[in-house]
């Protein structure tokens, strides 16, 4: 908009100029011929965008009726600066279109009558000056907006940073609650569960020991201790479980896992983790199933690495373990599965290789019974392409029956 002001009224000196002269009949085509090659130095964009207007200015040397239109392409010429930087001469094209400029205003000098030479360089002066006025202060807009982008961008990444401060802060917190919930939980577990226990078993033990005295009063007595102290037992242990629980994280505990088996089997573990909150029955299962799986792999395969993947759907968390090993021997590989039992879901293989399998073991066992008192579907088998093992558990959400926590608890012999 700038630059159609300064020309419309470049325009308006080049016509006064024009009627100074003793126009002919040619005045109006000489002023269309100048602003259309005006106006293509508008359109065109590159280098050569001056090619109008020295052509203009050529024509200008051959028909002098076309010299008092010199000032438009004047204009035109002051704008050699526009693309380039700070201290960038000026290009070939601009240069010869200055130089075109300059004969065309010595030729109206020499052709033109005094008064119109003389308004003519006057014109020609202004169009410079409004073309560096506009052409700097289209750079400072062009700067600032620049400058205002970089500003904008620089905010969004410090928003961007102050929320990633603010999450890792968040999540530390987090994890120093749930350091100190477990804490809690073993205090409470190792100090007064065992208290309450060896109270408990006290109590029963006397009341054993006095059940031949035959009296009523005492007996009564021992029971409401040990109802006591058992529901104090069943009181704790729910207190327990609810910190146990609330300190149990699925991803840092996969995470664990598989950095100390990467680190101890010297396997490369792929673990792909996609769910957004397993419950800590599901957690503790997986976890459990994971840590079979990799052990399974470094003892009884020779595969170089291993894929671990949970994924969370609507309907239920699904973990799949593979790799893409071979058993080590055949005699290795039977023994590795009559270790590890043969589930009912399990693929289980004919003949003797079978039969090594049908000898119940731990292993796997464990692994399908985990799985179905949640509720859930476990399968273990060799891959379809013959070339590693699977293992693979689904625990569909609306049938999750189980509270794992309690059940393993009681499993590695915990009292509460």
């Amino acid at each position: 908009m700038e630059r159609l002001l300064d020309k419309l009224i470049v325009a308006i000196g080049c016509i006064v100029v024009m009627a100074a002269s003793a126009p002919s009949g040619f005045a109006i085509v000489s002023i269309l011929c100048a602003i259309v090659a005006s106006g293509l130095f508008e359109w065109i964009r590159g280098t050569w965008r001056t090619i109008p207007a020295d052509a203009f200015l050529i024509a200008c040397l051959i028909w002098p009726i076309l010299l008092p239109m010199v000032p438009l392409m004047a204009y035109d010429a002051a704008r050699w600066r526009e693309g380039l930087g700070a201290g960038e001469a000026p290009s070939l094209p601009a240069a010869l279109t200055a130089g075109l400029c300059l004969v065309a205003l010595l030729v109206a000098a020499l052709r033109l009558q005094p008064a119109p030479a003389l308004l003519a360089w006057l014109f020609a002066a202004l169009a410079l000056l409004l073309s560096e006025r506009t052409t700097r202060a289209l750079s400072r807009e062009r700067l600032q907006r620049q400058t205002e982008d970089a500003l904008r961008g620089r905010g969004i990444a410090l928003a961007a940073q102050n929320r990633d401060l603010k999450d890792r802060q968040d999540y530390e917190v987090d994890l120093a609650t749930m350091a100190e919930r477990g804490r809690i939980a073993r205090d409470i577990h190792d100090n007064v569960g065992h208290l309450l226990t060896r109270a408990s078993l006290q109590v029963e033990a006397l009341r054993v020991a006095h059940e031949a005295d035959g009296d009523p009063s005492l007996d009564a007595g021992l029971a409401a201790v040990q109802k006591t102290v058992d529901e104090a037992l069943s009181s704790v242990r729910e207190s327990v479980h609810a910190l146990h629980d609330g300190t149990f994280d699925l991803a840092d505990r996969l995470h664990e896992v598989v950095g100390r088996f990467e680190a101890q089997s010297g396997l490369a573990v792929e673990l792909s983790l996609d769910f957004d909150d397993a419950p800590p029955s599901v957690g503790m299962a997986f976890l459990a199933l994971v840590k079979e799986a990799l052990t399974n792999v470094a003892r009884h395969s020779d595969a170089p690495s291993v894929d671990v993947r949970i994924v969370e759907y609507p309907a239920l968390w699904q973990l799949t373990v593979v790799d893409d090993g071979a058993a080590k021997g055949a005699a290795n590989d039977a023994a590795f599965h009559a270790e590890d039992g043969a589930s009912a879901s399990s693929q289980r293989p004919d003949g003797a290789f079978g039969r090594a399998l049908a000898a119940s073991g731990m292993g796997l066992a464990a692994m399908e019974e985990r799985i179905i008192a949640l509720g859930g579907h476990f399968a273990s088998g060799p891959r379809t392409d013959g070339r590693g093992w699977r293992v693979f558990a689904s625990v569909p959400k609306d049938r999750l029956t189980a509270a794992f926590p309690e059940s393993e608890s009681k499993a590695e012999g915990m009292p509460l």
